[in-house]
């Protein structure tokens, strides 16, 4: 019983010069590359909701005290409630399509260049 269906193509390692074999570190390098893709995505999603709900947690706060310095009223017409879950809302679907439209709009230079000489290195090699 073999362990994945990778293991038969890493076993046939028949074929005009390696062909294959390179198909096969060709796949196996684009899955780890999709997994490290969607460990990214999920990391930066857990990063918008954390800084949405302290955005939140925040403007509730700011707009509770400035209705009750105005009107000595925290809750005062449910403002305080309606502004932080808006500005929650808010910054959740900004930051989400932001994220859709230029996803390398927040990345690290440093990390960028250090992947694209990683890539330079493995190609030469």
């Amino acid at each position: 019983m073999k362990a994945s269906p990778d293991a038969d193509e890493a076993s046939s390692f028949e074929g005009k010069k390696g062909e294959k074999l390179s198909t096969f570190l060709w796949i196996s390098d684009k899955k780890q590359w999709i997994s490290q893709l969607v460990c990214e995505k999920e990391n930066s999603v857990k990063k918008i909701w954390f800084y949405a709900i302290v955005q939140g947690i925040v403007i509730f706060f700011i707009v509770g005290g400035m209705t009750y310095a105005l009107r000595g009223d925290f809750f005062f017409r449910y403002l305080s409630p309606i502004f932080g879950l808006a500005a929650a809302v808010l910054r959740f679907g900004t930051a989400t399509l932001m994220k859709v439209l230029a996803p390398t709009l927040y990345d690290d230079p440093k990390k960028r260049k250090e992947e694209v000489a990683t890539i330079t290195k493995e190609v030469g090699d």
